[in-house]
């Protein structure tokens, strides 16, 4: 029931805010008494802060399970870049200032989420190069400059082709991406 509650205040936050968010919509919401969620989290504090903790770990999880999982260099790349900014991005850019200024500590966290991504980076490029697979002349800082801007960008807007199909964003900049990377 707790997943099931902070879920609600992941979608809730998107409309509302954190902390105009209220545990009165939230109990509308899912349905159910405010009693009922504070049987849970003794306040909104504690299950914003919870959500919030969650929300860092599970970003934190995705990255290290995608990264064990890949087969290549080139792969384990491609998906540091990919997952760069945290998921869901939406809840990240509606809340990240109500964050900072009402949740440092959470801020703090997430500052340093985005230092460890930048450290892996940093780890699967260098390794690259050492192996022989990339450009040794490329910065990885820019690397992941690039590629939170480009998802930043891609995430907010659906790009159509003139004919009105989706292009597939995301294939095409690693495409790109990689195309300067790797050592022809």
């Amino acid at each position: 029931m707790k997943e099931i509650i902070k879920n609600e205040v992941y979608k809730l936050s998107n409309t509302y805010g954190l902390k105009k968010l209220t545990m009165s919509t939230l109990a509308s919401s899912l349905k159910m008494s405010k009693k009922t969620i504070y049987g849970y989290f003794e306040s909104k504090d504690e299950l914003i802060n919870e959500a919030l903790d969650d929300y860092i770990k599970k970003n934190y999880d995705s990255l290290d399970y995608e990264l064990n999982e890949s087969i290549s260099i080139v792969e384990q790349l491609k998906i540091v870049c990919f997952l760069f900014i945290p998921r869901p991005y939406d809840f990240y850019e509606n809340n990240i200032k109500e964050i900072e200024l009402y949740y440092p500590d959470k801020h703090l966290e997430l500052q340093k989420l985005t230092k460890y991504k930048t450290e892996k980076l940093i780890s699967i490029y260098t390794k690259g190069i050492e192996l022989g697979i990339f450009e040794s002349n490329i910065n990885p800082i820019t690397i992941a400059f690039i590629s939170q801007s480009f998802l930043k960008m891609a995430l907010n807007e659906d790009m159509l082709d003139m004919n009105g199909s989706k292009i597939p964003l995301f294939e095409s900049f690693y495409e790109i991406l990689l195309y300067g990377c790797i050592k022809r």
